[in-house]
């Protein structure tokens, strides 16, 4: 049977270099944009994104702004599917 863990988020990272996006408050600390891919900060976003047309943006997070959308408690989860051997 597949394990699963689960690993709470007090804070988000861009998704590309990894730089703190929001605080413990879930407060945006820089910028980002939400996508059906993950997060990305702008500076990624504008520098190192070859094609950002290929991503759906869900939504646009400016500096300050406290986040109150349900997706931003939710945590991680991974499916562990190897078989343990006892």
């Amino acid at each position: 049977m597949p394990k699963m863990e689960r690993i709470p988020i007090n804070t988000r990272v861009c998704d590309l270099c990894d730089d703190g996006v929001t605080d413990e408050k879930h407060i945006v600390t820089k910028s980002f944009v939400l996508t059906d891919w993950g997060v990305i900060c702008v500076e990624c976003w504008d520098k190192r994104l070859v094609h950002p047309e290929e991503f759906l943006v869900m939504m646009v997070y400016i500096k300050a702004l406290k986040i109150d959308d349900k997706w931003i408690r939710c945590p991680l989860v991974f499916i562990n599917l190897e078989e343990r051997r006892h």
